[in-house]
């Protein structure tokens, strides 16, 4: 046991001294744990943060495929919209053919005159053709001259084939009103 003090100021004084170094210790205490609540806790908050990103992240992982098939899909309408953009381009830029022949016919003579080849680029077209008659292709050629549409026209070639007694002929003409309607497009 104790020792018997009998001087109640020593034995006050150790009480004193005892309770204190139990306020002090835990005061220490005290503030270790909040020191630790306060590391803790943001630490922990940190971890579910973590854990919650990593979760997101393989939700993402897993849906990955559906990405790929967007950006597959997005290739496929590019793709298929350039030819759709091509073809809309010439249905803007189109020339009636049968309109451009229409307006030839009109200055054909009525003799015996025929077309065997006829081409069209970009406004200019070669017609080429027989007739039995030399005057019916001079007639044909003065009558697209004086046309509006057609006064580009030139002979290209004219000549005679003996064994069928025709002429063959080629002639180039470029379309005045085709490049205008082009240039307006």
């Amino acid at each position: 046991m104790r020792d018997l003090n009998l001087v109640p100021y020593e034995i006050k004084e150790k009480k004193l001294k005892l309770e204190k170094n139990r306020k002090y210790t835990s005061y220490v205490i005290l503030v270790l744990c909040i020191i630790f609540v306060l590391a803790y806790f943001p630490l922990m908050y940190s971890k579910s943060l973590e854990n919650k990103a990593a979760g997101l992240k393989n939700q993402v992982d897993s849906k990955a495929y559906i990405i790929n098939r967007y950006n597959e899909v997005t290739n496929s309408i590019s793709q298929a919209s350039k030819p759709i953009a091509i073809a809309e381009t010439i249905d803007k830029n189109k020339v009636y053919l049968s309109n451009i022949i229409d307006n030839i016919s009109k200055y054909t003579p009525s003799s015996n005159f025929k077309f065997t080849a006829f081409s069209y680029q970009n406004g200019d077209m070669a017609l080429n053709g027989t007739s039995s008659n030399y005057n019916s292709c001079c007639e044909f050629i003065a009558n697209l001259e004086t046309s509006e549409e057609f006064a580009a026209a030139k002979l290209n070639s004219l000549t005679y084939n003996k064994d069928d007694k025709t002429y063959t002929f080629s002639i180039i003409i470029t379309q005045k009103e085709a490049r205008s309607n082009e240039q307006a497009k």
